[in-house]
């Protein structure tokens, strides 16, 4: 397993010169001796306390370098530098342990969500929130980090399909690494943010209760208050279920779980009409959730962001999905997606999306998801749904149709799961079974053939 430390995160030079993956991982807004305090080269106050407060190391086995991803790169840096004065706060909203993350100025930059603290975990802090307020019970899914700030009402988004109930195809604690699956499956091809499995280090989470950014008890004061000024984080208000001095024991736990950048948006795609959107962000959507079978696309987790101008057809608003951890389900049972219902789904594909559907290679899939560590029955489950997508895109299908034959009606089971059934019975294949698998092939072409005939 690969295990990149980012504690002490080196800032650009003095004339910005940059190569290639390279990025500004301190703000060109902070003063010039807040830059100096951060500078690991110096011995300021700040590197002093570096050693006191939490780690964040970037683990698993995806590439987090520059030349890789200079997205995620600067995107992991940023985070490690803002915990350099700033500890996660636990947002209030969702179903499971959530965590915000701030950039050194303060400002909101990521959502992290330990995979022991995910809605299905014994350890997730909401659980025992939610038996001792049993009085309240409005609830929000996962989305609603996202929709909301930290310090605003929950989002008024319908919570269908949403990550409340139980889903018997995630298996419980496997969360996180399906949250970083779906961005490398993607490619930021349908525009998943960048996201990372990481590991906390110096700081028992589960504990915190947050109503906003707050400093970290070890920064000095001259770490607080740069040049005699006012420092630009908001106001400090925290406090801790246990004791405010950590012991030594405290100070080596650690967390791993996903981190996602934080996207800046105006609502969820719930409380603006479909028409609002662009037929190419609902089938790129579309299309990732048919390959990673998502459970849980509801129109809270499609974050509406405006533009910066209007499209040529006029479309102001561009959608980015987001909370995929309930996506590469071990059985073909749950698949939901909200898109289905809307009018661009019944629209025919694009000729260049045709041809990234064709150029889908199944066995580079099988080799990032394995990286993921995703289950085999789970592997298994991506290749069922990916075969019928290129076939159904063969034949000429829409997105409304194929996504029809991936879901239950009611209590009755899908086209697709029937197919699979009458070809290896209720246990999924074996991905090295070719014999089975050609025969799986034949079976949901005829399918889709049988779907474009009517």
């Amino acid at each position: 397993m690969a295990c990149l430390v980012i504690s002490n995160p080196v800032p650009p030079s003095a004339n910005h010169s940059r190569r290639r993956g390279s990025c500004d991982v301190i703000p060109r807004a902070l003063s010039p001796r807040l830059s100096q305090l951060l500078d690991p080269r110096n011995n300021g106050s700040m590197r002093e306390t570096s050693d006191k407060v939490m780690r964040l190391q970037s683990v698993g086995n995806l590439s987090c370098e520059p030349e890789d991803d200079p997205d995620l790169y600067c995107f992991i840096q940023q985070a490690s530098l803002g915990l350099q004065r700033y500890s996660p706060e636990l947002a209030h909203e969702g179903d499971g342990g959530t965590y915000y993350l701030h950039d050194i100025v303060g400002e909101l930059l990521g959502v992290f969500k330990p995979s022991d603290e995910d809605p299905q975990s014994h350890n997730n802090p909401k659980k025992k929130r939610r038996k001792e307020r049993s009085n309240d019970r409005r609830r929000s899914s996962d989305y609603s980090v996202h929709c909301c700030s930290p310090r605003s009402s929950v989002s008024s988004c319908s919570t269908n399909g949403s990550s409340t109930a139980v889903r018997t195809s995630i298996p419980r604690g496997q969360t996180a690494i399906r949250e970083v699956a779906a961005y490398a499956l993607d490619r930021k091809f349908a525009g998943v943010p960048p996201t990372k499995l990481v590991r906390f280090q110096g700081w028992e989470l589960s504990r915190a209760q947050r109503t906003g950014p707050s400093k970290l008890s070890k920064c000095t004061k001259n770490a607080n208050n740069i040049s005699g000024c006012h420092s630009p984080m908001p106001p400090t208000r925290w406090h801790m279920h246990s004791k405010e001095v950590k012991t030594e024991d405290d100070m080596h736990e650690e967390k791993v779980g996903s981190l996602q950048k934080y996207m800046k948006n105006e609502c969820g795609s719930c409380d603006r009409a479909p028409q609002k959107y662009s037929v190419e962000d609902v089938h790129r959507i579309g299309i990732l959730d048919v390959r990673i079978l998502n459970t849980d696309r509801h129109g809270g987790n499609m974050l509406v962001v405006r533009k910066d101008s209007p499209s040529d057809d006029g479309i102001c608003y561009s959608l980015v999905p987001i909370d995929h951890g309930y996506s590469f389900p071990v059985n073909l049972s749950e698949a939901n997606f909200e898109w289905m219902y809307w009018p661009q789904a019944r629209v025919p594909f694009s000729a260049h999306l045709v041809r990234y559907v064709e150029e889908i290679d199944l066995a580079e899939d099988e080799k990032i998801l394995r990286k993921c560590d995703i289950e085999e029955d789970a592997i298994c489950v991506n290749r069922i749904t990916t075969i019928l997508l290129k076939e159904g895109v063969k034949c000429g299908l829409n997105l409304q149709e194929i996504a029809r034959l991936c879901c239950r009606q009611s209590d009755i089971i899908s086209p697709l799961e029937e197919v699979v059934s009458s070809v290896v019975g209720t246990d999924l294949p074996s991905l090295a079974d070719e014999g089975i698998w050609r025969e799986l092939v034949e079976h949901i072409s005829e399918l889709v053939r049988r779907s474009a005939s009517k």
